[in-house]
């Protein structure tokens, strides 16, 4: 099988992440995808994450209804810091006949030479970088990759276009702490979870 890993800390899940991961699953006809939330992602501000648990939950809300989307809960398992190598390593034990690809956006593919290992990572494993809103990949933004230039051209090829939505998990939380509505940025039931927990509000 042909298996894409979405990352991520889904803080919370909205439209955009389902929309790009629909998207990728249609694009490189893939067999499903599998989402792993992040437990304490290294290089973000952890002030506003919501409780792991809760971020998985929330997922499984909103993948419950398709059959070719799946989670795991590796990362939120384990304590302390996620990092990719740690799992995909765990994901390439668990699917040993299967063919995994990485899949994130472009805004962590201009930080993916501070993640652990980032070598190692980017040559050992396939990788589908999806194009976000006001990340431009150029030949010029990449060589701001402080990476080998072969490992550079790795990552180039493995861009591809999908659709350009301008939702972010940041932007849904700010709209959510301001007393706004998220109706239709998040799938119903998680926007249904996010009130009855109350989660954003501070």
């Amino acid at each position: 099988m042909k298996i894409g890993i979405f990352g991520g800390t889904f803080n919370p899940i909205h439209s955009g992440h389902l929309i790009i991961a629909q998207e990728i699953f249609n694009r490189k006809n893939l067999d499903k995808i599998i989402f792993v939330p992040n437990a304490m992602p290294p290089h973000k501000n952890s002030n506003e994450l919501a409780n792991a648990s809760l971020r998985f939950k929330m997922l499984n809300l909103a993948i419950k209804n398709n059959d070719f989307f799946e989670s795991d809960d590796f990362e939120i398992k384990h304590n302390g810091y996620s990092y990719t190598i740690n799992t995909l390593g765990y994901l390439q034990t668990k699917y040993p006949a299967d063919t995994l690809f990485f899949i994130i956006g472009a805004d962590s593919l201009f930080e993916i030479h501070l993640w652990k290992n980032c070598k190692t990572l980017v040559k050992k494993f396939n990788w589908i970088i999806a194009k976000r809103a006001g990340k431009e990949i150029s030949d010029k933004s990449l060589r701001a990759i402080a990476l080998p230039e072969e490992l550079i051209q790795k990552l180039k090829n493995s861009v591809i276009e999908t659709p350009i939505i301008d939702i972010s998990s940041s932007k849904l939380r700010a709209i959510i702490k301001n007393g706004g509505q998220i109706k239709y940025f998040v799938p119903e039931q998680v926007e249904k979870f996010i009130k009855e927990k109350s989660l954003y509000k501070n």
